[in-house]
């Protein structure tokens, strides 16, 4: 998911809970005073839920084959594409691991996988704000 698409899903989620608790354009009411989960956010740690159940699947199974698979060959030229892949490995360094294999062993306890997403979820959102 990309940054714009974040900032839309939030946006619109934003714009649907005050249809619900009927704010209308005069009223003023903060964001952060309704005390809500961004949109974003859930689908982030739900992404990282799915990770690491298959983080903690076997060897052979095909999820985790295509979860570290490397496709060989090269792009066409122009601007890389933004995969899901690359966009992993980067949280995974946000997350403060420094590669697949390092999250794998920690996804295999599944308290210290939940928190330690949860946690550096919860640290992203507090540095974009």
């Amino acid at each position: 998911m990309t940054i714009s698409d974040e900032l839309k899903l939030n946006r619109f989620d934003r714009i649907c809970l005050k249809k619900i608790i009927r704010v209308r354009w005069p009223m003023k009411i903060s964001n952060y005073l309704t005390s809500i989960t961004l949109v974003s956010e859930i689908i982030r740690e739900s992404w990282w839920r799915y990770i690491g159940h298959i983080f903690r699947r076997e060897h052979s199974s095909n999820l985790k084959v295509a979860l570290t698979w490397k496709p060989e060959g090269r792009r066409r030229r122009g601007r890389p594409k933004e995969t899901w892949s690359r966009t992993s490995e980067k949280e995974v360094k946000l997350f403060g691991w420094k590669s697949w294999s390092e999250a794998a062993n920690v996804a295999q306890n599944r308290a210290t996988w939940m928190t330690t997403c949860r946690a550096s979820i919860s640290t992203q959102r507090r540095n974009e704000q």
